[in-house]
């Protein structure tokens, strides 16, 4: 006898037949000499196999499970899993089908996931005059007309002198002059914001709108309705009936407050925006839609979506960890050994050392 699992003894036989078949086996030269400290060593080891394949057969008999075929673990898989553990994954069905029931409701840590990187903060830009001078007076002088404009850019693709001035002045004044190797800076800056559409909110920016217009911007006046000459001419061959171009009409009209002219850039109205389909894939949004039943129900729908959206990777090596962490457990509570087959890592026995 090599010990008892949940009170049932488990025979000698099944570890001599199981040393035997691997000393007439193709890796037998492989082995360690008989009778030697490495010998019990490989006893020790195969008992804990025996003994972890017979606990996960008691289990999977009394839950009702049934036996699963797979194929072997990969090297990875099994390190994971423990070498004991991984020998009786791959020579048990039962301890497969444990495994697989253990494992159902595992999910990947969330310290394991992915985070997403940040976006990268695109450089704030502005629009810049500048000039510079050789003469200090002349540079004294200088007025906002004298300056030569920039058009939106970076502050720091300007000389650092006159880029640190900037940031420490406010806004649309006039800052210098600053001296630096190339001669005195004057310069001033507003920053780039998002052009004004009537019928829209100002703090708002249009969809694929890229920046300000250049400085000075021009602002052109509302078309007017009661003029044809506005009226945009149809091409020859084309049906005015389908065509997407704007009539002086409805620009009057949407000048005047009417539909928000940056509604043609908008996509079909029946398509879903990025922020409605990331509302209904949140588990509050989806409870509260489309489930209904137990919060039992809920929880495990919950559960299922988002174990499907998980790496199989990292999701693998999560369920490894928690079967073999399931197993200790679980032996600690069913298996009694028999003394002189103590675990081969167990201090206590004799031939607990490790040699290359």
């Amino acid at each position: 006898m090599i010990g008892w699992v949940d009170g049932r003894p488990i025979s000698r036989k099944l570890l001599d037949d199981r040393l035997t078949a691997l000393r007439e086996g193709p890796l037998s030269a492989a082995l360690p000499v008989p009778g030697t400290s490495e010998d019990r060593q490989l006893a020790r080891w195969l008992t804990q196999v025996i003994l972890t394949e017979a606990l996960c057969e008691s289990t999977a008999t009394g839950l009702g499970l049934s036996p699963q075929e797979r194929p072997p673990l990969d090297r990875l898989a099994a390190v994971e899993l423990g070498s004991i553990n991984a020998a009786a994954y791959n020579g048990s069905p039962w301890v497969r089908a444990v495994f697989d029931h253990v494992t159902l409701g595992v999910v990947t840590p969330s310290e394991w996931r992915r985070k997403p990187s940040p976006a990268p903060a695109s450089p704030s830009r502005h629009l810049v005059r500048h000039r510079l001078f050789t003469d200090r007076e002349q540079a004294c002088d200088a007025a906002p007309a004298d300056l030569e404009p920039l058009g939106p850019i970076t502050l720091d693709s300007l000389p650092a002198v006159i880029a640190e001035a900037i940031q420490s002045h406010p806004y649309d004044t006039l800052v210098g002059p600053v001296e630096d190797g190339l001669g005195w800076h004057v310069a001033i800056a507003t920053p780039v914001t998002a052009p004004h559409i009537p019928g829209r909110s100002g703090s708002a920016p249009i969809p694929g709108s890229r920046s300000a217009p250049p400085f000075p911007s021009l602002t052109p006046a509302p078309l007017r309705a009661e003029s044809p000459s506005l009226a945009p001419s149809p091409r020859p061959g084309a049906s005015t009936a389908g065509s997407s171009e704007p009539t002086a009409s409805t620009l009057a009209g949407r000048t005047a407050g009417g539909p928000d002219p940056a509604s043609d850039l908008a996509p079909d109205a029946t398509s879903i925006s990025p922020s409605e389909t990331s509302a209904t894939m949140t588990p509050g949004a989806t409870s509260g839609r489309f489930m209904g039943g137990s919060a039992l129900e809920e929880q495990q729908s919950h559960r299922m979506s988002h174990a499907s959206h998980q790496d199989p990777y990292l999701l693998g090596a999560a369920q490894r960890q928690a079967f073999a962490r399931w197993l200790d457990d679980l032996r600690a509570k069913k298996v009694k050994l028999v003394p002189g087959f103590e675990h081969p890592g167990d201090p206590r026995q004799p031939d607990n050392h490790h040699r290359h």
